[in-house]
């Protein structure tokens, strides 16, 4: 019984991490994304809302972006600028810096009975993704108007951003298959 709970966990983790597809009615232009998965979560004692961290990479026309949705449980007001960087540090070694993206490509949303959430894309370069894909992150520091937030990121829920990574390298690859590259 153990093992099969086992294989649906691993396999519901696996299909996760695949691109969904999703065309915008209006204007026609294709976005290409993985789910949201929490890659930090502790609990907070002002109002039993849980500070938490979620990820997700979006592909909008030729540009890869890593997009953290963040939900503070405190009653705290930050907003992210464009070009505020994202530190993703691995346990040994320098931290990869991201830039957020325009401001138009995020989203803030605040209440008094559950905190703020908001929501910041960030420009992966290939660089970074052949960085990211190979490298188990330790830590997480998100730049805003009032400073900064620091998130202790576990090994297991580091493994999130990589398969996620691994995949978008996939879909890159059969992307540009599809569009006449031919490998060495």
């Amino acid at each position: 019984m153990s093992l099969l709970i086992t294989l649906l966990i691993c396999s519901t983790e696996l299909h996760a991490q695949k691109f969904e597809k999703l065309v915008d009615k209006f204007t026609g232009r294709t976005t290409y994304y993985t789910k949201f998965q929490d890659i930090y979560r502790k609990a907070t004692v002002s109002n039993n809302v849980p500070d938490a961290v979620s990820c997700s990479i979006f592909k909008v026309s030729d540009s890869l972006y890593l997009c953290l949705s963040m939900k503070m449980g405190g009653f705290k007001r930050v907003e992210i600028a464009e070009g505020a960087k994202l530190y993703l540090k691995p346990a040994t070694g320098p931290a990869t810096i991201l830039l957020a993206a325009s401001t138009e490509q995020s989203e803030i949303i605040q209440s008094s009975y559950d905190g703020t959430s908001i929501t910041q894309m960030y420009r992966l370069t290939d660089k970074d993704i052949d960085i990211l894909r190979i490298t188990q992150i330790s830590d997480i520091r998100v730049e805003h108007t009032s400073g900064k937030i620091d998130y202790a990121i576990k090994s297991k829920k580091s493994e999130i951003i990589k398969k996620a990574l691994t995949e978008c390298s996939r879909f890159n690859y059969s992307a540009a298959l599809l569009n006449g590259y031919s490998p060495p």
